[in-house]
């Protein structure tokens, strides 16, 4: 009996184990993500990288660690809590965010919300569009090197800025895709191949030989007489492959923030893999970069792919433990039967 009674216990612990587990088979990719968090980070490690983006000025990152931890379910370390509120301040806000907005106002070059929001004011009025095409058209004219991405895109910018103004705002998500791929552009943020396809996509949309020769009939250093020729040459561009692109950076934008759109272009190097972290940020908004560089995964089927691979091995278990419980009922039947025998007689 004693037997007995232990593969019944054997039993049950086989039956609980299965719905225990169970569950597991029905993850979403929010929780997906987060399982995936806790197996390759922890507080301590977020609590530095808080640290780490403080003293390197990078408040947004530091945020953005912060906002990690608590998705993941972790504590960040007092210390860094701290500091991170410390940086929240009024006055450290003031003090940092004013010369950042003047920067991309004037160079259109940033990475933080304030010196983006200066860079996309700046371009909206076409004045960072001219700036730049007077500082690149020269060099084509004359033969010399110079920037094709930076020069087509400045001059799609005032075709899409005329649309926006003309339609009463519908142009306004290419205009702010054209200024965030100009300062991913300028910041160094763009992958070498993404730039490879961006500058093909952006020399068929503008027709590099053809406004070569508009440039040519200009006074580059009249920004008024460079921007009314710009503006008739644009009537003259296509932007139908380009401008899927320019959507999702905007769709980038409103889940995870100006700043965070340009810094995810470091991980796209192609337009797969913009759609992939485009998706990535409707559901972790400005978490996505920092759950990319932790995992290491630049898309959510990425995390689904995982996902699958627990799901096969979780279903495998389940299965081989309802085959093991079938042979002990089956063993356990006759067991009983015999005993029931035995004491009939």
């Amino acid at each position: 009996m004693r037997a007995f009674s232990f593969w019944f216990v054997f039993l049950g612990l086989i039956l609980v184990g299965g719905a225990y587990l169970q569950p597991e088979l029905q993850l979403s990719e929010e929780e997906a993500v987060r399982y995936e968090l806790q197996q390759t980070t922890n507080s301590e490690d977020l609590g530095n990288r808080v640290n780490e983006a403080l003293e390197d000025g990078d408040y947004d990152s530091a945020v953005m660690y912060s906002e990690i931890a608590d998705f993941a379910g972790f504590h960040l370390p007092k210390e860094a809590a701290d500091a991170l509120y410390q940086a929240g301040g009024i006055t450290a806000t003031i003090g940092r965010t004013g010369s950042q907005l003047a920067s991309g106002f004037f160079t259109g070059e940033a990475t933080s919300l304030a010196g983006l929001s200066g860079a996309v004011v700046s371009d909206l009025t076409v004045i960072g569009d001219v700036r730049d095409i007077s500082r690149e058209g020269p060099k084509m004219v004359a033969g010399e090197p110079y920037s094709e991405l930076i020069l087509g895109l400045s001059v799609v910018g005032v075709g899409v800025t005329g649309a926006t103004v003309a339609t009463g705002g519908g142009g306004l998500p290419g205009r702010i895709g054209v200024t965030l791929l100009k300062v991913a552009s300028k910041t160094g943020s763009l992958t070498v191949e993404f730039s490879r396809v961006l500058t093909r996509m952006v020399g068929d949309a503008v027709n590099l030989p053809g406004l070569r020769q508009t440039l040519r009939e200009v006074n580059l250093a009249d920004s008024a007489a460079t921007r009314e020729a710009i503006t008739a040459y644009t009537r003259t561009i296509n932007t139908a492959e380009l401008g899927p692109v320019l959507a999702r950076m905007n769709d980038i934008r409103g889940s995870a923030g100006a700043s965070e759109s340009v810094r995810l272009m470091r991980y796209v190097r192609s337009t797969d893999e913009l759609a992939d972290v485009a998706n990535m940020s409707q559901r972790l908004g400005r978490k996505t970069r920092g759950v990319i560089e932790i995992t290491g995964k630049t898309s959510l089927r990425a995390f689904r792919t995982t996902l699958r691979i627990t799901e096969w091995i979780l279903r495998n278990i389940i299965a081989f433990l309802s085959w093991l419980g079938s042979i002990f009922t089956l063993f356990a039947t006759r067991f009983a039967r015999r005993l029931i025998r035995s004491s009939a007689h």
